[in-house]
């Protein structure tokens, strides 16, 4: 029996599209982590139901590329003005740093989801305590983008196996989990249509085996062995 966490990155989806992946919650069950990247009244939908737990998804990227409004410090603290109960972050494009897990104490972040270590038998790896600060590492093993992008996919039950220890923290995405996509290519082709409700009704996927799938197998897999969904917050998290 294992603990299992799916976290999902918001990445300003429409609100018919969180609607969509709120309803696939409470259809599954599951608990879900949900890291918001914009003002939405699904913020206030996920705190009031206690299967949802919410993080923050900041865009650290433009203060990156020159935008000195824009600064880390400046977008760590607009994200929690936003969701002050926040404890993680897990940046956009997962961009992160030494300096920018230095500033979560002072922002109250303690799980810091940046780090994607696809697994390979024999893997053994676990969370651990930031050398900048007390936040927790958490490495997760699984993206939907990620998965999608490779040729040679591995079983999903190879995820909730026993070839490799590691936590079992998945990521996906709202979108990607309504669109059902199938390729970078697929979701390439969907981005001008990012706000148009009506446009991405037409363009989900309903012939080829998509993410939305994936996210089906991987419960119902999961639900088969036992095992237990939790929220981040709810782990027994290692202190090293």
């Amino acid at each position: 029996m294992k603990d299992i966490f799916l976290t999902f990155d918001m990445d300003w989806a429409i609100d018919e599209v969180l609607e969509d992946f709120y309803q696939l919650i409470k259809e599954y069950q599951v608990k879900a982590t949900v890291h918001v990247t914009h003002q939405t009244r699904y913020i206030e939908t996920f705190r009031q139901d206690d299967a949802f737990e919410i993080g923050i998804h900041p865009n650290f990227n433009r203060g990156l590329q020159g935008d000195a409004g824009n600064s880390v410090d400046k977008t760590l603290g607009d994200m929690k003005a936003m969701v002050p109960e926040a404890v993680c972050c897990r940046g956009h494009a997962l961009t992160t740093s030494s300096l920018i897990v230095a500033l979560y104490d002072k922002y109250g972040i303690k799980y810091d989801l940046n780090h994607i270590v696809e697994p390979v038998p024999g893997m053994k790896l676990s969370s651990y305590q930031a050398q900048s600060g007390a936040a927790q590492i958490l490495p997760f093993i699984f993206e939907d983008d990620v998965y999608i992008s490779r040729k040679n996919r591995k079983p999903i039950a190879f995820y909730l196996g026993e070839e490799f220890d590691a936590p079992r923290i998945f990521n996906f995405h709202p979108q990607h989990l309504f669109l059902n996509t199938v390729s970078p290519e697929m979701y390439d082709a969907t981005r001008p249509y990012y706000k148009c409700y009506s446009r991405l009704q037409e363009l989900r996927n309903t012939k080829e085996r998509g993410v939305r799938d994936i996210f089906a197998d991987l419960i119902r897999l999961a639900k088969k062995e036992g095992n237990i969904f939790k929220k981040i917050s709810e782990g027994d998290w290692v202190h090293s």
